[in-house]
């Protein structure tokens, strides 16, 4: 090793070391060769951290402790209120970076009752156990899960339901079924008469639920009846809707057309149009219910003092199933009527008023008129009219 001006010294790897040479090295270079304990200053190389060997634990599980290496200060922050801590082996919260005891640590106040709603106040470790809503579910027998008797609260206490799976129903549509779950006895009481039931089907009367007959079931217009259909447009105010109704007569002579009195057997088929079934169906209603219905024929050719005639649909109430695109049609029975033909050689009789359709249609009574200050129906075409002659 050689010193340089004196003061520093060079070693062979390169590394500057700070050594005490004398200003005189020429004639102290003796000494120098003593200075090959320099070789160790290698590990210098790699600096001290700037906090290395600060202590900054507080010993406080609250707080996060830290080292400023701008300055070598420490930092105990706090942590988050209400976490819990280690209080002398017991339940603690921390408050302002210091552990506190927590008064309510281990759910002190859990009367395990589950009909009560439990507090602690964690100032003094005071508990609250409210009742909770009467009838609420609960475990009687503390089985859990489906392993458990079903139980109720009531007065903050659970009693057994004895009502659990509904062991009042007695199956029937037209009954109210009830269960008194103090001693798990039924109250079944009939529904009013007319209620439906059987998926709109049926009515219930005196609590059983009888089918009602289809409207129209079994009847045909004969072949040899003389017909003709008509048309009516039916405002529906309850619904914003317009119903087509179609009506078609069929008139069918006793015997052949003569001067004096002449008997018919009348029918009418009532029906809606497809247009009408598809807004039906559209608002989920699959049945009609009929509950009135009646049209008036009557002579207004030939006969000088006519006697109107009504025809209607026997039995009622009645059903009608829809089934979309196809209108719903159903005749009615066939009724005997008598004119006098004395004016003239024509007799034509005429479908004079659709008096009233009242029909349930999903819920809602909607009633169907020509007569009287409640009409809502006009013609759309001439009402159906046929005519026989003695020529």
């Amino acid at each position: 090793m050689r010193c340089l001006f004196g003061l520093i010294c060079v070693v062979a790897l390169g590394a500057l070391l700070a050594v005490g040479c004398s200003e005189t090295g020429g004639t102290g270079g003796g000494g120098g060769s003593s200075g090959m304990g320099g070789t160790g200053g290698d590990g210098g190389a790699g600096g001290v951290a700037p906090c290395e060997g600060i202590d900054c634990d507080d010993e406080e599980e609250c707080t996060v402790d830290s080292c400023n290496p701008a300055d070598l200060t420490c930092n105990n922050t706090p942590v988050f209120d209400g976490k819990p801590c280690d209080f002398k082996g017991g339940y603690g919260l921390c408050s302002g970076g210091v552990c506190v005891e927590d008064l309510c640590g281990g759910d002190p106040c859990n009367d395990n009752d589950q009909c009560t709603y439990d507090t602690c106040d964690r100032t003094d470790g005071s508990c609250t156990n409210v009742p909770s809503e009467d009838y609420v579910y609960c475990d009687f027998d503390g089985g859990g899960g489906n392993g458990g008797s079903p139980g109720y609260c009531l007065g903050g206490v659970c009693i057994e339901d004895l009502c659990f799976g509904n062991p009042c129903d007695d199956d029937n549509p037209c009954t109210f079924d009830s269960c008194f779950p103090e001693d798990g006895s039924c109250s079944n009481t009939n529904r009013a008469d007319g209620t439906w039931c059987m998926d709109d089907l049926g009515q219930c009367m005196q609590g059983v639920c009888v089918e009602l007959p289809v409207c129209g079931a079994g009847r045909t217009i004969p072949e040899v009846a003389t017909t003709d259909e008509g048309r009516l447009s039916c405002e529906v105010s309850v619904v914003g809707s317009s119903y087509g109704t179609l009506l078609k007569m069929a008139v069918t002579p006793s015997s052949e057309i003569q001067p004096g009195e002449n008997t018919f057997a009348l029918q009418v088929e009532f029906g809606i149009d497809a247009e009408t079934v598809d807004d039906a169906l559209a608002r989920n209603v699959r049945v009609i219910h009929v509950e009135s219905i009646m049209a008036t024929i009557d002579a207004t050719m030939g006969d000088n003092d006519p006697t109107p005639v009504a025809v209607g649909e026997d039995p009622v109430p009645c059903t009608m199933a829809l089934e979309a695109g196809t209108p719903a049609t159903f005749v009615s029975p066939a009724v005997d009527a008598t004119w006098t033909l004395d004016v003239g050689p024509t007799l034509k009789l005429s479908l004079q008023d659709f008096e009233e359709l009242l029909v349930v249609l999903g819920g809602l009574d909607l009633r169907l008129t020509t007569v009287g200050p409640a009409a809502n129906c006009v013609w759309e075409t001439e009402p159906p009219s046929v005519s026989f002659s003695t020529l």
